[in-house]
């Protein structure tokens, strides 16, 4: 019997894509994407790999939805 020097990690090697959709006052851009970098660190310390983006074009692709018409948004807020 071996004794474990801490948890084991698995390595999950399959694809994955989860998103976090939010809106956000405009006024509050810059404090959200400092969260956004300080969370990215702790996920890449995990090897997660994340990238925030803002939705800027509510044009859709043909057969897609696009998102930005689905969260409801002020003219005063970004998602």
């Amino acid at each position: 019997m071996s004794k474990s020097k801490g948890p084991e990690v698995e390595q999950d090697t399959g694809g994955r894509v989860v998103l976090f959709v939010y809106r956000a006052p405009k006024k509050n851009h810059d404090a959200m994407m400092r969260v956004n970098k300080k969370s990215g660190d702790l996920f890449r310390k995990f090897g997660v790999q994340l990238e925030p983006f803002q939705l800027t074009s509510t044009h859709a692709m043909t057969d897609f939805t696009n998102i930005a018409k689905t969260v409801s948004a002020n003219q005063d807020e970004e998602v």
